[in-house]
């Protein structure tokens, strides 16, 4: 590899053309790795011949590497690695005011690299981006495995109410899915979340706990009804 034989060339910015020379940008060969379907040790090598470009955004996004590799990798070893060498990383907001996280969402990520990105950063699924989206928003919009979305729930649980600038909710985002039969598991998820965390919120009382029940049995209906593909 290039990089080991001249490792001054980890610290060379290279000019990228993205989208039919719609973007252009310059980045460091850490950022371009992470965003080319990245492999582990080319990651690692570069990480080696220079650490700081793990702290350096790009010229148009702005964005650090470990948000390219959120983008672009479904290897939970490569995103560990890059929160390892740089943990306050996952903390970091990039395009559109969104963390790491936001970015594996939108990708369809693994649950594997949402808990990992979780571990480093347990706030990420409360952050809300400049659209007015959590997480789970864009988890829900991009048909991501159903244990991502009740990872984000655990460690939101009101995230199941948010409603974005446009006024949707998760619940609502799941209408762009197409795959009817994940969609019915991920909306079931979401219409027992939100009972829950209503029954919750009114402390279980009369008519309050009724109306949980009423919300929740709405969803299930509508899930079999197939109000939701």
């Amino acid at each position: 590899m290039i990089a080991k034989s001249y490792p001054e060339s980890a610290k060379s910015q290279v000019l990228v053309s993205m989208d039919n020379n719609k973007y252009r940008m310059r980045c460091l060969p850490l950022h371009w790795a992470c965003l080319s379907d990245p492999d582990q040790h080319i990651i690692e090598t570069l990480l080696q011949c220079y650490p700081h470009a793990i702290k350096m955004t790009d010229s148009c996004f702005y964005c650090l590497p470990i948000h390219f590799a959120c983008l672009h990798s479904e290897n939970e070893g490569i995103v560990r690695m890059l929160l390892n060498a740089y943990p306050d990383g996952a903390y970091k907001l990039g395009l559109h005011g969104r963390l790491p996280i936001h970015h594996a969402c939108l990708s369809g990520a693994s649950s594997a690299v949402i808990k990992a990105l979780l571990e480093f950063n347990p706030t990420g699924s409360q952050t809300v981006d400049k659209m007015g989206m959590l997480p789970i928003h864009l988890a829900c919009i991009q048909n991501s495995p159903v244990e991502v979305i009740q990872m984000l729930l655990q460690s939101c649980p009101e995230s199941v109410h948010f409603k974005t600038r446009n006024g949707k909710t998760p619940i609502v985002c799941t209408k762009k899915i197409h795959d009817c039969e994940n969609k019915k598991a991920i909306v079931s998820l979401l219409g027992a979340s939100s009972a829950r965390s209503l029954n919750h919120r009114f402390n279980a009382r009369g008519s309050d706990k009724f109306k949980c029940e009423q919300i929740f049995t709405q969803t299930r209906n509508a899930v079999e009804l197939g109000e939701f593909c």
